[in-house]
């Protein structure tokens, strides 16, 4: 028997990031952090699941580093993220939000920083935005 072959599932799917915007000082019940909303597109992923992740980074380049395993990714770097579902094949997103609360950050008052976004679907990078840059006061 010959070896058997799979196609790669997420060959051809592609995204794109629209518009990016952030809302500081807001509140998700008590606590205190902000809000990153996204406008982003993702076309050939009819009926795949996927994510909109977010990695927080100091102005330097160096991933901040998490320290309570609550807020990151799998190598500890700050991060979070919410799923989605694509039920069509081009879908877009219009206002997609992710809540960071500001003490998941594990930085000091008035630290520079930026954050980049990633589209994944099923565990395969599809788009990275550009670095967003803020100051944690």
């Amino acid at each position: 028997m010959g070896k058997m072959y799979f196609p790669d599932e997420t060959a051809g799917i592609t995204g794109e990031f629209k518009v990016v915007w952030i809302e500081h000082n807001v509140y998700n019940g008590r606590v205190k952090g902000m809000k990153i909303h996204t406008d982003f597109s993702v076309h050939n992923a009819f009926y795949k699941t996927g994510a909109l992740a977010v990695y927080f980074y100091y102005r330097n380049g160096n991933a901040i580093q998490d320290i309570n395993g609550r807020f990151c990714a799998s190598d500890q770097q700050v991060a979070t993220h919410e799923s989605f579902f694509c039920n069509k094949d081009n879908k877009r997103f219009s206002d997609l939000v992710i809540f960071m609360p500001y003490n998941e950050l594990h930085v000091i008052s008035g630290s520079l920083l930026d954050f980049q976004l990633v589209i994944w679907i099923e565990n395969v990078v599809i788009a990275r935005s550009e670095l967003y840059h803020f100051s944690y006061k």
